[in-house]
């Protein structure tokens, strides 16, 4: 992709932010939804790593989202103001959090942690994408608690990854089962799956990197460096 293309991608998503609430949908300035938050804020952090210029109130309007789904001082969110929180949507706004800044020691965190380690994965309960976002999550907690949720998460995808089958779907998850698998077809289930188990090869946990960084790398070096 080109500088160029990268720059429009960027300004895009800052075009499409719904500056009252801080979110984003489906289309540009709706009122917005966790899910789509998360997804954008993803592109942003990648893009302002890179030293794409993002702009600074994104951030702080993106706190204000995040505000509006809080549930449980934080812990917890849910998909859209005065909704319940689910597991999928904490991880998602947990994710968040730690992009914008909150400390490994901050309660919503921890709390939202221990949130997550009460769903841990189940292979009769699959949701990968849920699974995507609270690895990342966990990874960046890094200690005990993702020792367990790494143990589940890796056995479980090396268990159900697709073998002897046909050519076709061997090395493939299926998605019949999965929580939103039917909306997201094979190429979803298998990308996500692959993503999940590559997170602990390809980045650097969170609060590492935001440490090396201080000390005088740059964004790129840390990431290179996690992914040794």
């Amino acid at each position: 992709m080109s500088i160029d293309a990268r720059d429009k991608a960027v300004h895009f998503i800052l075009a499409a932010q719904n500056t009252a609430d801080g979110g984003w949908r489906y289309n540009p300035k709706d009122a917005g939804d966790t899910s789509v938050v998360g997804w954008q804020l993803m592109a942003l952090k990648s893009a302002h790593m890179a030293g794409l210029n993002v702009g600074g109130s994104v951030f702080s309007d993106t706190s204000k989202w995040l505000d509006l789904v809080a549930v449980h001082d934080g812990a917890e969110y849910s998909y859209q103001p005065g909704g319940g929180p689910s597991p999928t949507m904490t991880s998602v706004g947990l994710l968040c959090r730690q992009y914008l800044g909150a400390k490994r020691n901050n309660p919503m965190l921890i709390g939202g942690m221990d949130y997550l380690l009460k769903h841990l994965p189940d292979k009769d309960f699959s949701n990968i994408y849920y699974w995507y976002y609270a690895t990342q999550v966990m990874h960046n907690m890094r200690g005990s608690e993702w020792d367990t949720w790494n143990r589940k998460m890796r056995d479980l995808l090396v268990a159900t990854q697709i073998r002897s089958v046909d050519e076709c779907a061997n090395g493939s998850w299926a998605p019949e089962k999965d929580a939103w698998g039917r909306s997201g077809g094979r190429v979803m289930q298998t990308s996500l799956s692959a993503l999940t188990l590559e997170i602990y090869y390809r980045y650097l946990p969170l609060f590492k990197a935001e440490t090396s960084i201080g000390e005088g790398e740059d964004a790129g070096a840390a990431l290179e460096d996690g992914k040794r």
